[in-house]
């Protein structure tokens, strides 16, 4: 049993589920915010850290 890949992009797009285009959509828009957050999370925290030890030191 052998499968036929679709040769022309249209034919690629339109076997594209909407879970694909959905998690397409996600990571255009939502991952590059949520990295950033994720930065800055860890920015705060090393401060922290560093204001703590130097503070005790």
């Amino acid at each position: 049993m052998t499968s036929v890949a679709p040769t022309s992009p249209s034919e690629k797009s339109s076997q594209r589920s909407t879970s694909d285009r959905y998690w397409d959509a996600y990571q255009r828009s939502t991952l590059p915010k949520e990295f950033l957050a994720l930065c800055a999370i860890g920015a705060m925290l090393s401060v922290g850290f560093i204001a703590t030890v130097s503070t005790f030191l």
